[in-house]
This record gives structure tokens, sequence and C-alpha cells, in this order.
């Protein structure tokens, strides 16, 4: 309930086992600073941001949800493992500069995308569902993989996808698309797609050309696929 943000610290310092709650501000912010740790900690119904972590930095275990901005905001080459992002009005997870690494995930219900992994990041292992923006974003050389994206873009755009990149030289692979607007959505030229899974979804794939890409095989019903 402070009129500024709940906990400011600056660079290389550790936030643990910490609860930011109802700041007219930001939960948790990284001001100016790099190379912190903030693990365990919970940041909810803040007028801003939930979290806010600076460049190098490792969030880890942490729960955001129903912020009035993003639910977590980094800056590069950062770390976030174990987290969720829930109900926030932004984006659950927003990586500015990208050149992260973002794993195990769950992202639910925000206004903004799921996850935006920017640009350099890799995105393994997440699971988002039923955000407004879609359920994850990335720009270029990404690799995302593993990942179960589920009824994302329904509720409110009408465009969003379960996977939505934005440019080039991405690498997209074994991730499951469910009951998305668009399953996985290719805007630009020189992807990789592969060995992907994508039912019930507005439409599977939509790709542009210049991409390359595994067959897209209709499996529906015909029990036994090994032919």
């Amino acid at each position: 309930g402070n009129t500024l943000s709940g906990i400011k610290v600056g660079s290389a310092c550790t936030v643990s086992q910490c609860i930011a709650a109802n700041n007219e501000q930001h939960g948790i912010f990284v001001s100016n600073g790099a190379g912190c740790t903030i693990s365990g900690c919970t940041a909810r119904d803040n007028s801003q941001i939930g979290i806010v972590a600076g460049s190098g930095s490792t969030v880890t275990d942490c729960a955001a949800l129903s912020n009035d901005g993003d639910g977590i905001l980094g800056s590069d080459n950062c770390t976030f493992s174990g987290c969720s992002a829930t109900s926030n009005e932004g984006t659950g997870l927003w990586t500015v500069n990208g050149s992260s690494t973002i794993v195990n995930w769950v992202a639910e219900t925000n206004k903004g995308a799921g996850i935006n992994g920017g640009s350099r990041s890799t995105v393994r292992g997440c699971n988002t569902k039923n955000n407004d923006g879609g359920g994850i974003v990335v720009h270029q050389e990404c690799y995302v993989t593993g990942n179960n994206c589920i009824i994302n873009g329904f509720n409110f755009l009408a465009d969003a996808a379960g996977i939505h990149v934005t440019f080039r030289f991405n690498r997209i692979e074994t991730n499951n698309v469910v009951g998305n607007d668009r399953g996985i959505d290719v805007d630009s030229t020189s992807n990789i797609i592969l060995k992907n899974t994508a039912s019930a979804n507005g439409t599977n794939y939509d790709i542009v050309g210049g991409n390359s890409y595994g067959p897209i095989v209709n499996v529906s019903g015909v029990g036994d696929i090994s032919g």
C-alpha cells in the first residue's frame, strides 16, 4: 500500500521470499540495476508492473497476479524460471530487450500476451492459456520448444495466436497449440517450423511464404498414423 513501489533495489541485489501488494507504482522494482536475483516472491494488485527485473537478472519461483501493468518486465540477458503470471492487465512476461531464457512458466488470463520473448530468447516448457493477446510472441532468432498454448486470443483479440512469430530466423519446434484463434502464426520469412501439433484452432497454421516447415499432415481420427 505504498505511494511508490513496494520494494526498490539497485544492482547485484537479492530479493527473496517477499510480498509486494497494492502499491501505487511497481511491486518489486530493480531501478537502473543489473545482475539481481529475485526468488520466491509474490507481486499482486500493484498499479503498475508486478516485478521489474534489470539486465542479467534471474527471477525464479515468483508469482505476479492482478497487476494493472505487465506481470513481470525484464531487460536483456535474464533468466526466468518456474514463475506464474495471471490476470494482469498487460503482458504476463515481457522481455523488452530479449536475449533471455524463459523456462517452465505458467501464464494465464492476461490482457496482453502470456509471454513476449522479444528477440534472441529461448522459450521452453511453458504453459499459456486464455491470454487475450496470444500465448507466446517472439520476434527474431528465438528458439521456442516444448510449450503448451491453449485457448489464446478468443476472448478479446480475434487475431491472436498460440505462437506468434513476427520476424525472422526463429526455430519453432515440438509445441502443442490447441483451441487458439490461430495455432502457429508466422508473419515473416526465414523461419523453421517442425514437429508441432495443432488442433481445434480457428486456423491451425498461418505461415507466409519463404519459410521452411515440416509436412503438415491431417491425422484427425485416422487411428494408427504410422502410415
